[in-house]
């Protein structure tokens, strides 16, 4: 199977710093970075990690909380086989960030949320804590596959932009250590072409799902497309950090 990438992450026009982070493979993208790849799955079940981690804004090292979250999983990952493995390894990540907070009490609170899909032995692995999401796209129908951990009343930001930043879990986020609870699920290998976007709220907040959705169908590179939904972003304001990957699976 084929998969194709696009990746990109920006600072947006207001936020002096971007504390979003982006893991493709081994290769960390932060700051203002774009990347795109192109290789074949060699079927051993872990050759693929595609992971968006957003420091989160207001808190102190957000940058340090999502480029750390990401080493770590990316390491612990190379031994993860399964739904319970890849669960440990976040509830790991988090223990890792109150560990720095130890270390280092003027970092007290850093944190992020995290998205990310990974290739098993037999299935695509998806996971989340936070707001930062993914999506597919095929047959012209756009599917959120993340939940959205925030409260109650901000339920209907499934289905539009919202500007609200509350959440009700991250990776770290505290000043004390914190239990989390990762959402987990699995997809069969596609049959057909599928498209995969990962996204900070950056993009989220600032987009409505019909304009993601026009997007992704509009362009026919992953690049092309990740490119698109950063021009949405920007030009509706770009009030925070805007972090997106599109991945195309070609059976």
């Amino acid at each position: 199977m084929k998969v194709c990438i696009g990746a990109l992450t920006n600072p947006g026009l207001v936020r002096s710093r971007n504390e979003d982070s982006i893991a493709i493979n081994n290769r960390l993208l932060i700051n203002d970075e774009k990347y795109s790849l192109e290789y074949q799955l060699n079927g051993s079940g872990k050759d693929f990690v595609l992971i968006i981690a957003d420091g989160m804004g207001g808190h102190r090292g957000g940058h340090i909380a999502s480029r750390k979250t990401l080493q770590e999983l990316v390491s612990l990952g190379k031994n993860c086989g399964n739904s319970t493995d890849w669960k440990n390894a976040l509830i790991a990540a988090n223990d890792r960030l109150f560990e720095i907070m130890e270390d280092d009490p003027s970092l007290r609170g850093l944190g992020t949320t995290v998205v990310g899909i990974v290739s098993t032995l037999n299935d695509l692995l998806y996971f989340n804590v936070g707001d930062s999401r993914i999506y597919y796209y095929s047959s012209s129908r756009l599917e959120m596959l993340s939940h959205d951990d925030v409260p109650n009343f901000s339920a209907k930001a499934a289905s539009k932009a919202s500007r609200t930043h509350l959440i009700t879990q991250s990776l770290g986020g505290h000043p004390y250590p914190y239990p989390i609870e990762p959402h987990i699920g699995l997809l069969h290998y596609p049959t057909v072409k599928m498209r995969f976007l990962l996204c900070s709220d950056g993009l989220t907040d600032m987009v409505e799902t019909s304009r993601i959705s026009s997007c992704l169908e509009r362009f026919e590179t992953p690049m092309e497309a990740a490119e698109g939904l950063l021009s949405q972003a920007i030009e509706s304001g770009g009030l925070d950090n805007v972090s997106v990957v599109v991945a195309d699976f070609h059976p």
